[in-house]
């Protein structure tokens, strides 16, 4: 792609107890060409040195401090304080690739700002399963795709997108709440179901960001990993509950009916584990309510999918 006039862009990189790594994330940031007109970084209320760590890049990056409240309310702190037209993401415990930002502030330019929201790939961290988000969402742009409907990649199986790969338009994330604090999990996931429902969206061919298991405890931002627990599965019930509120097509409606009975499931099994037999047929009850096919299905045959659930998907995909 022929490199234009590059619109302005800050990067926001949320971290908390990530003293030996946000040093990485932020040169990786600064060592891209050509390099953004900003680099805020929020230390979400650590206590483990990180504003020390972070004092030799002086004043080629903000530092902005706040109580331990997430990474939703630090990404959103930090969006706020921002100023242009751009916003991109990095997180804390992953690296940028060399030539990521350039990928995406080209693809705005060759596409006259057309979507609200550019992303590339992700190599996975092998934690995550490894691999490129890409191949695992099954999209292929080449050497971008514009959309401006793209419900299809937000229904997809496996979203193709993540924080730490993408730019959004600033007044769009203003305008549709930015990332809710009150999911502690999940958050990335909801925001990019609001974003790719409602506004243009561009998939741009490349390799942008690479995810580590370098931190220890929980990623800031959540892969794909497999073991989740009451907290992961609280948060998907709140976040597809809140999604349904808010959607009024059909087939939308019965694929995110059916997520929200999956993640209803998940907590009767988990309480079922922590020997809460009743709050196990609450949830499970919640799910059968939420989306009565799903939940017979699943227990008898877990791991498969419901077939009329399967249909809407694959035909919402499609269009």
């Amino acid at each position: 792609m022929t490199t234009r006039s590059a619109p302005a862009v800050t990067v926001v990189i949320p971290t908390y107890q990530r003293a030996g790594l946000v040093v990485r994330a932020v040169r990786s940031v600064l060592d891209q060409v050509p390099a953004p007109d900003r680099v805020i970084v929020v230390d979400d209320g650590s206590t483990d040195g990180t504003a020390s760590a972070l004092t030799d890049f002086g004043d080629r990056i903000d530092v902005l401090s706040q109580p331990n409240r997430g990474g939703a309310a630090a990404r959103n702190l930090a969006v706020s304080s921002a100023s242009t037209e751009w916003i991109a993401f990095c997180d804390s415990d992953d690296v940028w690739l060399a030539g990521h930002l350039a990928c995406l502030t080209d693809a705005v330019s060759s596409t006259a700002g057309a979507a609200d929201l550019y992303f590339d790939d992700v190599r996975l961290a092998p934690s995550a399963g490894g691999g490129l988000l890409f191949d695992l969402a099954g999209i292929d742009p080449s050497p971008l795709e514009l959309r401006t409907d793209a419900r299809a990649w937000a229904m997809l199986a496996h979203q193709p997108t993540m924080l730490q790969a993408s730019m959004v338009r600033r007044q769009a994330y203003l305008d549709s709440g930015g990332l809710w604090p009150e999911l502690s999990s999940r958050h990335d996931t909801h925001f990019f179901y609001r974003m790719l429902l409602d506004r243009p969206a561009c998939a741009v061919a490349g390799v942008g960001a690479a995810m580590t298991d370098d931190a220890r405890g929980e990623r800031l931002t959540a892969g794909r990993g497999r073991a989740h627990g009451r907290r992961y599965w609280a948060c998907t019930v709140l976040l597809y509950r809140d999604l349904l509120e808010r959607r009024t097509d059909p087939d939308e409606r019965r694929i995110l009916a059916d997520l929200l009975a999956r993640g209803h499931k998940r907590l009767a099994r988990t309480a079922w584990s922590d020997r809460r037999p009743r709050q196990a047929v609450t949830e499970l009850t919640r799910g059968v309510m939420a989306s009565p096919l799903t939940i017979p299905w699943s227990v008898l045959m877990p791991g498969r999918e419901t077939p009329g659930v399967a249909r809407s998907r694959h035909t919402l995909a499609a269009a």
